[in-house]
């Protein structure tokens, strides 16, 4: 069976891979590869410059999103007891009404079994 490139397959293997771009710098590597491409110093310098300082970005973007998720964390259960105190108090509230209600009720209808009472002479 013979294999032959589709069209997009052809235009993938023409791009450069992840093993082709690598940040180096041209006095520290010594593989094949780094003689092989030949950068001016100053392109890698700057390769790598903009290297560390993507990397430094995305470290304080990470502690910045890690100290947010802790503040969002805080606030939720903040908000979570919050809620819980506002439903206990709301119950005890509809508790005493009740109660008050039924008080009422029973002192009326005491009340008004004194007046339709009639007392005896």
């Amino acid at each position: 069976m013979e294999w032959k490139m589709e069209p997009d397959e052809q235009i993938l293997s023409d791009s450069p891979s992840m093993e082709d771009i690598v940040i180096f710098d041209s006095d520290e590597c010594a593989d094949s590869r780094s003689e092989a491409v030949q950068t001016p110093p100053s392109l890698s310098m700057h390769t790598c410059q903009a290297g560390a300082d993507l990397l430094k970005e995305m470290r304080i973007l990470c502690q910045e999103q890690r100290q947010f998720f802790h503040e969002m964390t805080h606030m939720m259960r903040e908000v979570c007891s919050l809620v819980q105190l506002t439903r206990a108090q709301m119950l005890e509230q509809a508790a005493l009404k009740s109660r008050s209600v039924r008080l009422k009720e029973i002192f009326q209808q005491d009340s008004a079994e004194a007046v339709t009472t009639p007392s005896l002479p």
